[in-house]
């Protein structure tokens, strides 16, 4: 087993070696701009047993201020931006103690694609959602979402509790969702 210990001297906790980590970024590029040479605007580390297909996803609030490599303290997000995936991937890795084997970045074009590509994603949407932000209009229940519908209730952060945290909640949940599905 590996053993993690975060910082601030929290005890170790026993982790699987065979494990799969794979840290998922999405980019806040727009149109023209290199995703990979952005802020990540959503960053989760998902771990997945290759065994049984279960899987559990870990939220990096993009505002959090942690120590970049060779960058100094920064906000996680722009990890990114200073040294692409490889740089963001390291810093996750030293912030968790839990290796990334795998990383991936898309923006909303991407990410609505591999949605689509999966056919859509069931999601157990937790609370009424009317954010003309993001385009979120649903109501509680399980919905089967599209590319564009999964996008929407993955950027809702205004009619959200707790705003970024509830929105990383949402995209954790698409994620696991797709997951569910590709197992």
């Amino acid at each position: 087993l590996l053993r993690v210990a975060l910082q601030r001297g929290v005890a170790a906790v026993p982790v699987p070696q065979d494990l799969i980590f794979v840290l998922a970024i999405g980019s806040d590029a727009r149109p023209g701009q290199d995703m990979r040479r952005t802020n990540g605007d959503s960053i989760h580390l998902l771990a997945v047993d290759p065994r049984t297909g279960a899987g559990t996803v870990l939220g990096f609030p993009r505002d959090s201020w942690v120590e970049v490599p060779g960058k100094g303290t920064r906000k996680i997000n722009s990890a990114l931006a200073l040294g692409g995936p490889q740089l963001m991937a390291e810093t996750v890795r030293r912030l968790t103690g839990l290796p990334v084997h795998y990383y991936v970045v898309t923006g909303f074009e991407g990410f609505s694609r591999i949605v689509d590509d999966l056919g859509g994603v069931h999601v157990n949407v937790d609370r009424r959602m009317r954010d003309k932000n993001s385009g979120a209009m649903f109501d509680p229940g399980w919905h089967h979402m599209d590319g564009y519908e999964a996008l929407a209730y993955s950027r809702n952060r205004y009619d959200v509790p707790d705003g970024d945290f509830g929105r990383s909640l949402h995209q954790g949940n698409v994620m696991l969702s797709a997951l569910a599905k590709l197992r």
